[in-house]
C-alpha cells in the first residue's frame, strides 16, 4: 500500500464522517435562523391573538348598545303603533259624534216639518 492511502472501505467511510460533519454544520448553522423565524413567528401569532381579543372585546362591547338601540326601535314603534290607535280611535268618535249630531239635525228638521204640516 502506498503511504497516505488506506483501502477503500476506509476511504469511504472517511467520506460518509465527512458528509456527516457538513450536513451537522449546515444543520447547526441553519437551527438560529429557525428559532429566529420560529420567534418571528410566535411574535406574530401573539399579536394576532391580542387583535383577535381586542375585536372580540369590541364586539362584545358593541352587542349591549346594539341591544339598547333595538329596544329604542322597539319602543319607538310600539308609541308610533299606541298613536295610531289613539288616532283611529279618535276619528271614530269624531265620525260617530258627526253621525249623531246629523240624526240629531234630521230628527228635529223631520218635527219641524211636521209642525209646519200641521199648522
Amino acid at each position: 500500500m502506498h503511504p497516505g492511502f488506506g483501502s477503500p472501505c476506509e476511504n469511504r467511510e472517511r467520506s460518509r464522517v465527512i458528509n456527516g460533519q457538513t450536513s451537522i454544520e449546515e444543520l447547526q448553522a441553519l437551527s438560529p435562523k429557525q428559532q429566529k423565524e420560529v420567534s418571528m413567528l410566535n411574535a406574530r401569532l401573539a399579536a394576532a391573538e391580542s387583535m383577535t381579543h381586542d375585536v372580540i372585546g369590541d364586539l362584545l362591547a358593541m352587542q349591549p348598545a346594539r341591544g339598547s338601540e333595538v329596544e329604542e326601535a322597539q319602543k319607538q314603534t310600539k308609541e308610533s303603533i299606541a298613536g295610531a290607535r289613539n288616532y283611529e280611535f279618535e276619528e271614530a268618535n269624531d265620525t260617530s259624534d258627526l253621525l249623531e249630531e246629523r240624526q240629531r239635525k234630521t230628527a228635529s228638521q223631520g218635527m219641524v216639518m211636521r209642525n209646519l204640516a200641521r199648522g
